[in-house]
């Protein structure tokens, strides 16, 4: 009798699980009609949308190591930036160009770029870009790193149109919070 109730539990919660998925999948499936309503915008999210619930569970990414002897256009409406403990972090649009600059002693800077796209019901995440420097880097000193994201306005994978990131200055004391950006400059950098 133990060996015929060992086997009933070990298949319940598979057989139960089974049952769930098939029963409950099509109660949570959005409408495919969802689409973005919304102009793209720096600051502000399709209605109803602040941009990502969450942090991505699992991280996948580019690393660059900064390049460059110059600065970012802070007066340019494209370039978006955030400071952070020892470190400003920026995302200029045309381009798709992460800047870092150490802002005190620290070992090493780095730019922090979740990437995310909307897929006309979710915005959904991508990958994660970093562009580092290090102890070898003055403060004050600003270094770039080249990456290729789609924009607002290109088509992505599933068919939706909206691009944005979450830029974070990083250093060894941590992240700072985020800014939430709309990448809605499709001019060549």
């Amino acid at each position: 009798m133990n060996r015929l109730a060992a086997h009933r539990r070990r298949w319940a919660f598979p057989v139960l699980a089974a049952a769930l998925t098939f029963t409950l999948v099509p109660v949570f499936t959005a409408p495919a009609h969802a689409v973005l309503t919304q102009d793209p915008d720096t600051d502000h999210p399709p209605p109803g949308d602040t941009g990502p619930d969450s942090e991505p569970l699992v991280e996948g990414g580019e690393t660059l190591a900064g390049t460059g002897n110059s600065e970012p256009n802070l007066a340019a409406e494209s370039t978006v930036c955030i400071n952070g403990q020892g470190a400003t972090a920026c995302f200029q649009k045309p381009g798709d160009m992460l800047w870092v600059q150490k802002t005190s002693s620290r070992p090493w800077a780095t730019a922090k770029a979740q990437v995310y796209a909307w897929d006309r019901q979710r915005w959904r995440y991508i990958k994660t870009l970093y562009c580092s420097i290090d102890s070898r880097w003055a403060v004050g000193q600003w270094g770039y790193c080249n990456f290729d994201i789609w924009e607002d306005s290109t088509r992505n994978t599933w068919g939706g149109y909206g691009s944005g990131v979450r830029l974070r200055a990083v250093t060894n004391t941590g992240e700072s919070t985020y800014r939430w950006i709309r990448n809605n400059d499709n001019s060549p950098g």
